[in-house]
Formats: C-alpha cells, sequence, structure tokens
C-alpha cells in the first residue's frame, strides 16, 4: 500500500547554522549506480538514445547484491527507458515496461540472498510508426519525439538515463517532491510511503 502525506516546515529553520543542521546527518539509502559499460549493450546511460527498430536490442550484465544487505527488499530501478523494455532477472522475465521518459523499478526476488550474483537483461525494442495500444487505448508514442513515422521510428531508444540497485526495509519512502514558497514563508515536502512487507503497518513521522 501506497500512501501519500505533507509535511510543512518553516524557513526560519534555513537560518540555523549549517554546523547546526548537518551535525547528525541521517544515514544515506543503500544504493549503487549500475551505469557504466555493460557487457552486451555498450555504454549505460545512452544519453541522447539510440535508434532501435521492431527488432529488440539486448542489454545485458551481472549484478552483485552487497552481502551487509542481508534482510533488505532490493530492487533495480530505471530512471527511464525507450520505449518498450521486457526485464529479466536470471533469465526469468519480472515485468515488460511499456512507454517513454517514466520511471520504473523491478523487485529483485527473494531467492537470490544477499551476497549473491545475477543476472539483468533487457531486451528493448524502439518506437513503433504508429501507436502502440493495449485494450485499444494508445500507451504512446507521446510528445514531439515520440515517433510516428517510418522516418524517425525507433530514435530515442535504449536506457536513457541512471539505473540503480536500491536496499529498502520493510517500510521505506520511495519518492519526494520539496515545493518552496517564498510568499507563504513555507516548504512542502509530499513524499511516498511504501510497505514492501506482506502485512499492514502504522508508522509515525518524526
Amino acid at each position: 500500500m501506497v500512501h501519500t502525506r505533507s509535511l510543512i516546515f518553516a524557513l526560519i529553520a534555513l537560518s540555523l547554522s549549517a554546523a547546526l543542521l548537518f551535525a547528525d546527518p541521517p544515514a544515506l539509502r543503500d544504493e549503487i549506480s549500475l551505469n557504466g559499460t555493460w557487457p552486451q549493450g555498450g555504454a549505460i546511460p545512452q544519453i541522447g538514445g539510440v535508434t532501435i527498430g521492431a527488432t529488440a536490442s539486448t542489454y545485458q550484465r551481472d549484478v552483485t547484491i552487497p552481502a551487509g544487505w542481508t534482510g533488505k527488499k532490493v530492487r533495480v530501478e530505471f530512471e527511464f527507458v525507450n520505449y518498450i523494455a521486457d526485464v529479466y532477472i536470471n533469465n526469468t522475465l519480472i515485468t515488460t515496461h511499456l512507454g517513454p521518459w517514466n520511471p520504473f523499478s523491478v523487485e529483485v526476488p527473494a531467492s537470490i540472498a544477499a551476497g549473491s550474483t545475477f543476472s539483468l537483461r533487457l531486451d528493448i525494442k524502439g518506437s513503433p510508426a504508429s501507436p502502440y495500444s493495449t485494450n485499444g487505448n494508445a500507451n504512446y508514442p507521446i510528445g514531439p519525439n515520440g515517433g510516428g513515422s517510418a522516418g524517425n521510428s525507433g530514435q530515442f531508444s535504449g536506457i536513457m538515463s541512471d539505473v540503480w540497485l536500491r536496499a529498502y526495509g520493510e517500510v521505506a519512502i520511495t519518492d519526494a517532491f520539496i515545493k518552496t514558497s517564498t510568499r507563504n514563508q513555507n516548504i512542502t515536502v509530499d513524499y511516498t510511503v511504501k510497505n514492501f512487507g506482506t502485512s499492514s503497518r502504522t508508522e509515525r513521522a518524526r
């Protein structure tokens, strides 16, 4: 279950000294960048994208989960992958992602223990010349760079932004959006809290 909640922080708090604000910073979340040169697929991310047609291009690498992540929920998170991506872990299809420019993630199966290595593979197709649809509803292309003609079909495809391996506890903040207002003299933080467990939990913001 996902819940969204807002917190209001008075701007006067920003006047505190940096030493006071950051004397005891919270621990950062556990994460590893999967950017770099993949054995199959080349340099990741592919800033600006590449041209991929109807035949899928394959991106593959091995990923090792740190031994210290025992008991954590481990996810592979993609900033954005264009346009159709079948994601496999150890040759098992985990999900099919449709559409450009939006982030998504997949959970690493619990059967893959901390300290072990798994194979991560994406089979990616480019944008078709006509909109891709499911149940009669067009999913994409969208926007001026969404494809739409045989001449540019498949442009701006591939793993176009960062890829992360991240570890979470049973309950974790998965997204946060900070909004500032000088008129109202406040900062608003909209955040999303997700329960990765199977039982209901009650948490209190502190």
